[in-house]
């Protein structure tokens, strides 16, 4: 089958019709209870393309109410489906030593570490293993994430013609103008081209003017979650090359990702002014 990747994506969106999501799903978006716009890829966070065979959608909800100590906050994590946007229940969710197993509604409750970086590392039958780079905040706060299934990755690949490589991984970047270390104030930047140092098949990018939310590219647009995601990347240590518009500056939160291979990995970039 030739690789066609636009008509690829049309089809996909009919499978989707009906169904659509936050864009890309890749990101998810943080409300804070003061009306404040919070993103982060906790994000606006995305939601989320899921697998990167795509993305899955994602809603970040911060609040400050205050649980747990000074030291510690709440934090509820969400999964569900990338196509069917069904919870995906069942899925353990680990960060450290502390683990739990999702319920009906797809969620996990945790308590973390304020004012930190974590790794969300995700296990459910019949998905790939997936991570989930995070800051987390001062503040009590939820994200819910979107991951593909086996059988919607599978799916896609029959439609794009370029089937899932169990020896490569998948990669999202969701770009965040703001830094959420210092404020809740966050939200997309679109004109952003990301360039990966290992090698990949096909790269998505979040496009809110087409049904499917995805068009080809590399360069996050506008009226659209900022979000790109790379598609049977080859296994090992990350170095992204990061071009923001000009009169920014950008930073991985965290650096240093390793993709495994199969797995699913999701991450920031926040984006300052100069």
């Amino acid at each position: 089958m030739q690789f066609n990747p636009l008509s690829a994506l049309v089809l996909l969106g009919l499978l989707a019709c009906g169904d659509k999501q936050d864009d890309t799903g890749i990101s998810d978006t943080d409300t804070d209870d003061t009306d404040t716009d919070d993103t982060d890829t906790d994000d606006t966070d995305t939601d989320d393309t899921g697998s990167d065979t795509d993305t899955g959608s994602d809603t970040d909800t911060g609040s400050d109410t205050d649980t747990g100590s000074d030291d510690t906050v709440q934090f509820t994590f969400a999964l569900s489906e990338f196509l069917s946007k069904a919870p995906i229940e069942g899925a353990v969710v680990t960060v450290g030593e502390e683990s739990s197993t999702t319920g009906a509604d797809g969620s996990v409750e945790l308590t973390l570490p304020a004012n930190s970086y974590v790794k969300i590392d995700v296990e459910a039958k019949g998905f790939p293993i997936g991570h989930f780079q995070r800051y987390v905040g001062p503040i009590t706060w939820s994200t819910m994430r979107g991951m593909p299934s086996d059988e919607t990755i599978a799916v896609m690949g029959e439609l794009l013609g370029l089937a899932a490589d169990p020896s490569k991984g998948f990669m999202v970047f969701n770009v965040i103008f703001g830094d959420p270390r210092t404020s809740t104030d966050t939200a997309w930047l679109p004109g952003t081209t990301i360039d990966l140092d290992l090698d990949y098949d096909l790269a998505l990018v979040a496009d809110s003017s087409q049904h499917t939310g995805l068009s080809v590219g590399n360069t996050t647009l506008e009226d659209s979650e900022t979000s790109v995601t790379f598609l049977n990347v080859s296994p090992g240590e990350i170095d992204p090359t990061v071009t923001p518009p000009v009169g920014f500056i950008c930073e991985l939160i965290p650096d240093g990702v390793v993709i495994s291979p199969g797995h699913f990995h999701e991450m920031t970039v926040f984006c300052q002014e100069e």
